[in-house]
């Protein structure tokens, strides 16, 4: 179930709110603030002010740092799903020389994740 809020500029608790949405610990477009992680929608006005949307889903991070379909496939899954095609061109020169072996497949799907691993790590560091 998808939860909104609205923060309203002239609120109290807009500082705070700020504060959480653009410092400390960020995982992707979601933040911690008022006990659940968030992440913005829009900005926008109402009779009340001016206003950020906010939404959340039963508690759980920004669905884009979940998934990438609604299958459960997660950022590591997409990532191993882009570099079979590295993969394999890389056991294809293996193969040249030492011919294809019983089991190729599983050298190439673990291979990927090895590379999904190192993009994991290397989206972290930047």
């Amino acid at each position: 179930m998808k939860y909104t809020m609205k923060v309203y500029a002239s609120s109290p608790e807009y500082g705070a709110y700020l504060k959480s949405r653009f410092g400390g610990d960020k995982r992707g477009k979601s933040f911690e603030w008022a006990g659940h992680r968030w992440a913005y929608e829009v900005t926008s006005f109402d009779d009340a002010g001016d206003y950020d949307l906010l939404y959340r889903f039963d508690d759980k991070p920004y669905p884009e740092e979940v998934s990438v379909t609604t299958d459960d496939m997660t950022i590591r899954d997409y990532f191993a799903a882009k570099a079979p095609g590295l993969c394999f061109a890389q056991y294809l020169n293996h193969a040249e020389v030492e011919g294809f072996q019983d089991g190729w497949r599983d050298g190439v799907a673990a291979d990927a994740y090895q590379m999904a691993d190192a993009m994991l790590r290397a989206r972290e560091a930047s």
